[in-house]
C-alpha cells in the first residue's frame, strides 16, 4: 500500500502542483491584465488631459480673439467716427470754396463789365476828341478792337 499511498499521494501533489500552477498561471495573467488595464488607464487619463489642456487653451485663444474682436470693434467705430468728421470738414470745405468761388466769379464779371464800360468810355472820349480836333474825319472806324495793317484800320479777323 505504501506503494498505492504513495502513488496517490503523487497524484494529490501532482494536482496540487497542478492547481497551484493553474493558480500561479491565472494570478501571472490577472497581474497582466491589470498591468495592461493600469497602462490602459493611464493612457486614456493622460489623454483626457491633453484635451482638457487642448479645451483650457482654445478658451484662452476665445478669450484673447474676442478681446481682440472687441478692440477692433472701438477701433472700427472710432475711424468712422473719425472719417465722419473728416468728411463733413471737408464737405464744409467745398462750400466755403464754392462759395468764394462764386464770389471771385461775380468780382470777375463785375471787372469785366468795368473794363468793357472803361474801354467804351473812353472810346466815346477819343472819338470826341477827334470830332472836334478833325471835323470832317470818318469816327467810326475808330475803335480799340480794331487793328491798323498797311496804314489803314482794319478789323482784327481781316
Amino acid at each position: 500500500m505504501g506503494d498505492d499511498q504513495g502513488c496517490h499521494y503523487y497524484e494529490v501533489c501532482g494536482a496540487r502542483l497542478t492547481i497551484a500552477d493553474e493558480m500561479e498561471r491565472r494570478n501571472a495573467k490577472l497581474l497582466g491584465d491589470a498591468k495592461a488595464f493600469n497602462l490602459q488607464r493611464v493612457a486614456l487619463e493622460e489623454e483626457k488631459a491633453n484635451a482638457i489642456r487642448g479645451t483650457l487653451k482654445a478658451e484662452e485663444d476665445l478669450k484673447a480673439l474676442s478681446v481682440k474682436l472687441e478692440t477692433l470693434g472701438k477701433e472700427k467705430d472710432y475711424e468712422i467716427d473719425r472719417l465722419r468728421r473728416r468728411e463733413e470738414g471737408l464737405l464744409a470745405e467745398v462750400e466755403r470754396f464754392r462759395g468764394l468761388a462764386a464770389e471771385e466769379k461775380k468780382q470777375c464779371e463785375d471787372l469785366t463789365k468795368d473794363a468793357k464800360g472803361a474801354v467804351s468810355a473812353t472810346e466815346g472820349a477819343l472819338k470826341a476828341q477827334l470830332a472836334i480836333l478833325i471835323p470832317d474825319f470818318d469816327i467810326d472806324q475808330i475803335s480799340f478792337f480794331k487793328d491798323i495793317v498797311d496804314g489803314k484800320v482794319v478789323d482784327p479777323s481781316d
